[in-house]
């Protein structure tokens, strides 16, 4: 199965887990590099950006406006379950790894994202230790934002 698992209508569903796992290949010579394969941290965190791509175009360079590389994308994350309440927030971010990094939580998770890409709506199931049932977090745009250096 890949990150990707299924769409639908312009719908698109997948994970993203911190415990995923690589094997290495036997190797023939010592100095050959293993291949790893599976469901490794940078395709699905690269399976994801694809995936939300559109959350972060302006009609320009995606990252970039104007010339200016200052800008980032302004985003309500709403429903982080912790141990003993339910977080959210305000963040501004410059891509979509930074995005993920803003709707997890710093332990081992497991996000199950859903991006309805014709009205731009993100949501996941994200399951950790703390919550292990998993709470919904909402994630929506707002606007292109400014960032001061």
């Amino acid at each position: 199965m890949t990150t990707i698992e299924r769409q639908m209508k312009g719908v698109l569903w997948g994970t993203v887990t911190t415990t995923c796992t690589c094997n290495e290949e036997e190797m023939n010579d010592i100095d050959e590099p293993y291949t790893c394969y599976g469901e490794c941290w940078d395709d699905m965190v690269e399976d994801f950006a694809n995936v939300v791509a559109p959350l972060f175009t302006n009609g320009e360079d995606e990252h970039c406006v104007n010339g200016d590389y200052r800008w980032g994308y302004k985003f309500v994350i709403e429903g982080i379950g912790l141990w003993d309440r339910t977080v959210g927030g305000t963040v501004v971010v410059k891509d979509a790894k930074e995005l993920l990094r803003a709707m997890t939580v710093n332990a081992d998770y497991i996000l199950r994202w859903k991006f309805d890409e014709p009205n731009l709506e993100l949501s996941a199931r994200l399951s950790h230790h703390d919550c292990p049932m998993g709470s919904i977090v909402t994630v929506t745009p707002t606007a292109l934002f400014h960032v001061e250096q």
